[in-house]
């Protein structure tokens, strides 16, 4: 992806999945000490990450954001 990204101008990605392919990440809630459940963000499904590697990738998708366009 990284050739796509340094590039400006429109893309079309084609992604074939394989329909008998169970899909992951998903979301789902996880059960606290308190036996309560706590959902979590759509950018932290299952399978969970750590919660420093969650953080990193929530930074470098921001920084993405921040990263000047050239839309002509």
């Amino acid at each position: 992806m990284d050739p796509v990204l340094s590039q400006d101008g429109p893309y079309l990605i084609q992604i074939d999945v394989d329909p008998d392919q169970p899909f992951e990440p998903r979301l789902k809630s996880r059960m606290l000490a308190d036996g309560t459940f706590a959902t979590p963000e759509l950018d932290d499904m299952f399978p969970f990450l750590p919660a420093e590697e969650v953080a990193t990738v929530r930074l470098e998708a921001a920084a993405l954001r921040l990263r000047p366009r050239n839309d002509t």
